[in-house]
């Protein structure tokens, strides 16, 4: 009888593993299926970012490029002001340039803002 009992506890906890398991893999399979949402929403805001903007005065010159790199441009002085690269947080911007200032933007209705500065699609 004693070998019963051990065999009943041995069952029990392989279907307790089971069940945590099935718990457990469906929280991890849910955890993957956010993250690769996440993953196509900045995907989906990398590729209305990419290309060239200009403020409405024409001004400043902003080319964000697919390779994570941003170039800025004063048209007045016609050379990059700024350059460095940046990262995507839903529509939230952030610029790392290379002498190493970061600053903070936004996208949203098809406008870019930054440090005061409203860019349009060229």
């Amino acid at each position: 009888m004693g070998d019963g009992g051990f065999l009943i506890n041995a069952m029990a906890v392989v279907f307790s593993m089971i069940a945590a398991f099935g718990i457990f893999g469906k929280a991890f399979g849910d955890t993957v299926k956010r993250k690769q949402e996440v993953r196509a929403e900045e995907v989906d805001t990398l590729n209305r970012l990419v290309g060239m903007w200009i403020t409405g005065d024409g001004q400043v010159q902003r080319e964000v490029r697919a390779d994570g790199r941003f170039v800025e441009r004063n048209a007045v002085i016609d050379r990059p002001t700024r350059q460095g690269r940046y990262e995507i947080d839903g529509d939230k911007v952030a610029y790392y340039d290379d002498s190493g200032l970061r600053s903070e933007g936004a996208y949203k209705d098809g406008i870019l803002y930054h440090a005061g500065m409203i860019f349009y699609r060229r």
